[in-house]
């Protein structure tokens, strides 16, 4: 096949979405390492798009390859979200590593399929018991509160059919995101009060076994969607989820 339709082939595929084998050309060889080059970077591009893709929605791993995300340290209004599976000691005791592993994909799955529906983006997988979830960042959300309080009753709702027990904390406000880490090893998270005070929420809901308890701060943000009953709790306020409010 003479160059000009090797070329116009491989063009041709890369148009159709594929990654062509690498172009070799005698009478080209300038533009075949160009076009291989640029091949290259394609398939980096959508093999980080579908990283991305398992821990986010499409629109925020969009935001990030197209450059319209700073993930340098800055400081950013959040909810956060903090899952543990409490009885997950006891469900993985005695089983085989293949079976841990099944066991853990399946429990899983319902939590970051209820965050993608929500918009949110998954900060941390924990030793398969518990996630941690932000909105708000990388992408600003204006109904961050609400839709976290509502990924969470999904949650809850997701695990009572497994008949699993999970507890949930919820709480907004300002945190420091970025990409935090050693060169060698960074990711992209939340760190700060918020951070700690969802986790805080988190325990003492499993405490109580109450599923799902938020902050101050996100049950008046997400109050018009959202009924809620206050926890007496040492020292802090906490809010139990009780239904969607009739106004939603």
């Amino acid at each position: 096949m003479a160059d000009d339709q090797v070329f116009i082939e491989a063009f041709r595929q890369v148009a159709a979405g594929a990654h062509p084998v690498k172009v070799v050309s005698t009478a080209n060889p300038k533009f075949a390492r160009a076009f291989n080059a640029m091949v290259k970077g394609l398939r980096e591009r959508d093999r980080i798009r579908d990283t991305f893709g398992r821990y986010m929605t499409q629109q925020v791993s969009d935001a990030i390859l197209k450059g319209d995300v700073k993930l340098g340290g800055e400081e950013r209004e959040v909810s956060i979200l903090i899952a543990e599976i409490t009885n997950f000691a006891e469900l993985a005791r005695s089983r085989k590593p293949q079976s841990l592993v099944r066991l853990v994909n399946g429990y899983l799955a319902p939590i970051i399929d209820c965050v993608l529906a929500y918009d949110g983006v998954v900060d941390h997988l924990h030793h398969g018991r518990e996630v941690s979830v932000i909105w708000g960042a990388p992408v600003k959300d204006a109904r961050a509160p609400a839709k976290a309080v509502a990924c969470a009753k999904a949650i809850e709702q997701a695990f009572a059919k497994l008949k699993v027990r999970i507890a949930i904390g919820v709480a907004s406000g300002s945190v420091v995101t970025g990409n935090i880490g050693a060169p060698a090893r960074m990711e992209y998270t939340a760190v700060g009060t918020t951070v700690l005070l969802a986790e805080r929420l988190k325990e003492e809901a499993r405490a109580r076994r109450i599923g799902v308890l938020v902050s101050e701060t996100t049950a008046k943000a997400a109050a018009e969607d959202f009924a809620f009953g206050l926890e007496t709790l040492k020292g802090l306020k906490a809010f139990s989820v009780k239904a969607a409010s009739p106004t939603r």
